[in-house]
């Protein structure tokens, strides 16, 4: 049914990711953490064998999904193999993947920056919001998801069916949704700029601010693209900035997640959809203590 690429870094925001696909059958993933060998040929391998369902997910920047340990290549999708994807079903989740999708023309369903973590709703002007209450919101869009996946719900119906169910007066949220993307057919690919320092990018302030800011924060130069999975890149040792990079709270701090009354006019489609009281444990019927080592939970320097 589904292949699912998932970058895990080793941390709450991606372990979150997990929902997405849980209890979900005949799923195939292909995880990637800072250990795995040939990481690129693993994906690449992945993303050819699979015609349905793709499912691309962790920290990533516009140029694409992060590669965990850096090594082997910055990114596991970037311009160099989005080529290879040849699917009926692409869904993507990770901070500006929008922007992926707008710039080298690639059609599905996109997230655009998603914010997981305290850290990075400051880093976006919102300060009144605490980690318990991202932390569950981001497990409720997951599961939402999920079902969509499952149920094999049209997918230009998506971003309208999450919004509906979602609780606009929080501004995470708010922010989160308002940033998902639907594109049935593959976008115009943005101009580019071939050569240079920075490899293949279009000079735009806003990227440049928002690539400058995933560079310190993973401690590698994201900006700089590989062109080959085997050409050694500009790597650092695996010591991530933490810089609205790694929640603070515990996925055990939500352990029940609260569908916030719809709009009047989305009632009826977002009962068909809505998880009331929903006990993430019996929606998985996966223990998260089996699933993570103690390490995962919480703040990671």
């Amino acid at each position: 049914m589904a292949t699912v690429i998932f970058s895990n870094m080793g941390d709450t925001d991606t372990a979150v990711l997990k929902y997405i696909w849980m209890g979900m059958p005949k799923v195939k993933v292909v995880e990637i953490t800072k250990d795995t060998v040939n990481a690129k040929a693993l994906v690449n391998e992945a993303i050819e064998q699979e015609h349905d369902t793709l499912i691309m997910c962790g920290h990533g920047t516009p140029q694409g999904l992060l590669n965990p340990s850096f090594k082997g290549g910055t990114y596991l999708i970037d311009r160099t193999n989005k080529d290879r994807i040849r699917c009926n079903r692409i869904i993507a989740v990770w901070c500006h993947a929008k922007d992926f999708a707008e710039t080298y023309g690639v059609k599905g369903f996109w997230s655009s920056m998603f914010i997981s973590n305290s850290g990075e709703a400051s880093m976006n002007g919102i300060k009144t919001v605490s980690d318990q209450s991202i932390t569950e919101q981001e497990i409720l869009f997951c599961i939402r998801l999920n079902e969509l996946i499952r149920n094999y719900e049209p997918m230009k119906t998506w971003v309208d069916t999450l919004r509906e169910q979602a609780d606009y007066t929080n501004p995470v949220v708010k922010f989160n949704y308002d940033g998902l993307r639907y594109y049935k057919v593959a976008p115009t690919p943005k101009p580019v700029y071939y050569g240079g320092y920075y490899g293949n990018y279009y000079y735009d302030d806003d990227f440049d601010e928002v690539m400058e800011a995933e560079s310190t924060r993973w401690g590698v130069d994201v900006r700089k693209v590989e062109d080959t999975d085997t050409k050694g890149t500009n790597i650092v040792p695996y010591e991530p900035k933490g810089v609205g990079g790694i929640r603070k709270t515990s996925l055990k701090d939500a352990t029940v997640v609260k569908t916030v009354k719809p709009k009047r006019q989305a009632v009826k489609k977002a009962k068909q959809y809505a998880i009331n009281e929903a006990v993430i444990d019996d929606f998985t019927g996966i223990s998260l203590d089996e699933e993570y080592p103690p390490e995962v939970w919480g703040f990671q320097d």
